[in-house]
C-alpha cells in the first residue's frame, strides 16, 4: 500500500460562505476531506473527483495517496478507483509500489488494451488502480476527450468513486479535459510557494469552463493562511 505522507488540517470554510479550505497535515484532517467528498457525493450524486493544481510539485499525488491510504483503513465496503492521469509527471505507481511494465490509462486510450487488463487491486481491498501505463510521458498531450469521457462512465457504473491525479492546469493542455469530464475539481496549493496570480489563473480556468470546484487544499502549511487564500475561495 502507499507511504503514508504528511497531509491534512482544516482551518476553516470560507468566510464568505464559499468552498471549504483545507490544510493538510495530519490524518484527522484526511477523514475532513473524505467527509467532504461523502457530502458532495450524497447531495449531488457524484463519484468522479478530480485532483489538480496550478502548476506542478503542489502535492497533489501526495494527498491522493493520502487519501486512498486513509479510505483502506476505513474499510468501508465501497469500490474505490485511482486513476494516474497527470500526463506530465505520472508517479502513482511508484508510490503505490506496482509494476510498471503492464499497460494502464495511455494505453487503454491510444493502445487499444482493455481496461480490465490495465487495472491493479491494491492489498486484496476494495481500492483499484489504473496507472499511467507505457505511453511516452509529455508526448501524451493532446488528451482524447470524448474517449476519455467514454471510459470515465464505464468506471461509474462499476466504482462508487474514481478519483483521478490531474496534470497542473497552467501547464497542461489535457488537464482541462480531465476537468470537464469530472463531477468535482479540487485545486491543490502549495501554501508556502504559490504565487496569488497563478492561484487565480487555475481557479479562473476552471469556473471560465463551468468546472465544478469541490475545495481548496492547501498544503504545507506553515503560517497564517494570506488573505487572498480566503478570497480565492
Amino acid at each position: 500500500m502507499a507511504k503514508t505522507y504528511e497531509a491534512m488540517q482544516k482551518v476553516g470554510s470560507n468566510p464568505s460562505g464559499g468552498w471549504r479550505i483545507f490544510d493538510l497535515k495530519n490524518r484527522k484532517q484526511t477523514g475532513d476531506l473524505e467527509k467532504k467528498i461523502l457530502q458532495i457525493k450524497q447531495k449531488n450524486n457524484f463519484k468522479v473527483f478530480n485532483f489538480s493544481s496550478a502548476r506542478g510539485k503542489e502535492g497533489v499525488s501526495t494527498i491522493l495517496a493520502n487519501l486512498v491510504d486513509y479510505l483502506k483503513i476505513q474499510d468501508s465496503g465501497k469500490k474505490v478507483l485511482v486513476i494516474d492521469a497527470n500526463f506530465k509527471y505520472p508517479i502513482l505507481h511508484k508510490i503505490f509500489n506496482t509494476d510498471n511494465n503492464r499497460p494502464g490509462l495511455s494505453d487503454v486510450l491510444a493502445n487499444g488494451k482493455s481496461l480490465n487488463e490495465a487495472l491493479i487491486t491494491l492489498d486484496s481491498t476494495n481500492i483499484t488502480l489504473l496507472t499511467y501505463g507505457q505511453g511516452i510521458v509529455n508526448q501524451a498531450e493532446n488528451l482524447n476527450q470524448e474517449k476519455f469521457t467514454a471510459l470515465i462512465n464505464t468506471c461509474k457504473e462499476e466504482y462508487d468513486y474514481v478519483l483521478i491525479d490531474s496534470a497542473p492546469l497552467l501547464t497542461s493542455s489535457d488537464a482541462l479535459s480531465i476537468a470537464l469530464s469530472s463531477d468535482v475539481t479540487f485545486l491543490v496549493v502549495l501554501s508556502t510557494a504559490v504565487q496569488k496570480e497563478v492561484a487565480l489563473k487555475a481557479t479562473s480556468i476552471l469556473l471560465d469552463n463551468e468546472c465544478a470546484i469541490g475545495g481548496v487544499i492547501l498544503n504545507r502549511i506553515k503560517q497564517v493562511i494570506p488573505g487572498w487564500i480566503y478570497r480565492l475561495t
